[in-house]
Parts: structure tokens; sequence; C-alpha cells
């Protein structure tokens, strides 16, 4: 919030606690119930029965296969059986390592997302994350079957997973969006360090000064974030869309001069440089201060919790 996020997909455990606190500080997210094993499966339908369209729709829950190389094709099956019985997508990472593709073959004779198109994953709303390692056929499949890639450049540099071929998908069509992959392999939430290394990696990975320009960079990180969330009335300021928006302050000095919007936002915005952050018209934080939360009460507990994960007293 403080550093302009105003929606998230978050894929992971004790996901009902992340619900709330959504619900609590009045963001918007697509959440899922990560699935290693069948056991768990009544866990994931038991939280989308009580959470999908929680909060007069910000909260949008889909089920989530882990990944193929932690998970078994009965499983798979089980899972899209569920989100396609319930009307709702599926979350899953794909291709995120040459590991990870080499081992789906000799497995299964495919590529991860022939796999999953086999299976019927991308019958409906699809969020496949990273997509790293991916042909030009794995990148047709992505583009006819409108499938959602989650981009996450900073975690995928760190892990030295490669470089997502984000020019070719977006040139063909696929909905490209912008994400983290979360703290531990990141160390970051700042999306605005994200959208420049989108930008920037690529156009040092492909050598081509011109591969994602700021203006995609921004549509990324907002309209095609949105649309891969599954809130097809957020993501653009225009009439008849819901109030979700962030305003930077115009003052800060890394953002003068300026002589193009778009790569100033792009290239040298930072999230500190956030002043407003708005969802459906109610604003979040604003000046320094959180209007839904108490910041210091999170900080304490943050502190407690961390401290004891690694035996701190």
């Amino acid at each position: 919030i403080r550093r302009g996020t105003t929606a998230f997909a978050d894929m992971y455990f004790f996901m009902p606690a992340v619900a709330r606190a959504v619900l609590e500080t009045g963001m918007r997210a697509n959440l899922v119930r990560s699935l290693t094993s069948l056991e768990k499966l009544p866990e994931a339908e038991a939280f989308f029965r009580e959470f999908d369209g929680a909060g007069e729709g910000r909260v949008r829950v889909y089920y989530s296969p882990h990944a193929e190389y932690t998970t078994t094709p009965e499983l798979n099956r089980a899972i899209i059986e569920r989100a396609r019985r319930d009307k709702t997508g599926i979350h899953v990472h794909i291709s995120e390592t040459r590991s990870e593709v080499e081992g789906c073959r000799e497995r299964h004779g495919v590529s991860p997302v022939r796999y999953y198109e086999s299976l019927g994953a991308f019958d409906g709303p699809c969020i496949a994350a990273h997509c790293v390692h991916v042909s030009e056929e794995d990148i047709a499949i992505l583009a006819a079957r409108h499938v959602n890639v989650a981009h996450c450049p900073g975690s995928n540099l760190k892990l030295a997973s490669g470089f997502a071929p984000t020019p070719r998908m977006l040139a063909a069509g696929v909905n490209v969006a912008i994400g983290n992959d979360g703290p531990c392999s990141n160390n970051s939430l700042n999306m605005f360090s994200e959208m420049r290394l989108a930008a920037c990696a690529a156009k040092a990975a492909w050598q081509d000064s011109s591969a994602i320009p700021a203006r995609q960079a921004i549509q990324m990180a907002s309209e095609n974030g949105a649309r891969a969330l599954g809130f097809a009335n957020v993501g653009r300021l225009e009439a008849g869309m819901r109030a979700d928006l962030i305003l930077l302050d115009p003052e800060a000095e890394n953002l003068h001069p300026c002589f193009d919007l778009a790569e100033t936002i792009a290239y040298a915005a930072e999230g500190l440089n956030v002043r407003l952050t708005m969802v459906d018209g109610k604003v979040l934080y604003r000046d320094g201060e959180f209007l839904t939360l108490d910041a210091e009460r999170v900080r304490a507990n943050f502190d407690r919790c961390s401290k004891a994960l690694v035996g701190e007293k």
C-alpha cells in the first residue's frame, strides 16, 4: 500500500489470514491455496466457498496446483475439475527453470505449457507464473489460449533462473503482467523496481533498446496486471472504471526534470514517491498515514513472528 500496490495475486498457504488482511485493509486480491497433495484439496474448496467475491468483489479465489514437478497428474486433474465446477481460474508455476522443463519432458514427453494445456488448465482463466523457458510453440499456445503470464524479473534474476522472452510473448499477443514472486526469492515487494527491471533487463537480454518501452512497462504493471487478476473494471483511468489509483509526488527530486512522463515513471520513480493509494474510491494511504490499518501493530507483530522463526527472543 505504501509503495502504491492496489491489487495483487498470492499463491501460498494460510490464505484465510491473507484474505482477512485484504478485507481489513481495503485492497484487492486474487488468492489461491497452493496445493501439492490431494489431502489439502478440501481446504482449498472451503477457502473458495468462504472468500470468493468477498469485499464486494475485491477478493477473487482461484485454484492452484503449485507446479508440474510438485504435483501428480491425478492431483492436477482434480484441481482443474474443481476450478471448472466452481467457474473460476487456475494459478500455476510454469517453466520457471531449465531443469523444470527438462524434467517435465522426461516425465511426460512435452513442455510444461503443453502438459497443462493437455490437462485443461487453460480452458478457463489462468495465471501462469514465470514462463522463463518457453519455446515459440509454447508462446503460441499461451496466446491462443489467453493465458496470463506473471513475469517476475527480480526473482528470476536473483535465482539465476533466466529471463522470460517478454518481447516475443507480448508481440504474440500474450497478456504479460509484472510480479515479484514474493520476499523469499526477491527481498522486495516494490513494484516500481520490478517495472524498471522488466523494461531494462529485457533491453539487455535481447540487446534491443526498443524492447519494452516505458509506456508498455507501465501498462504491464497496471492494466495487464488487472486483467491477469480477473478484475475487468480496474487498471485504467477512465469513465466507468473503479477508482483504483495512486498519486505520486510531482516535487520529488528524483522525478526532476520530467521531459517525458512515462519514461520518468518507468525509469526514475520509486515506491517512496507515492503520496496516495486508493482502492475502489477509498483512500488507504495518504502522506505517510495508513488509514485502514495500524502500521505500528503490524510491524511489531511482524518482528515478533520473524524472530520466532529464527529462534530469537
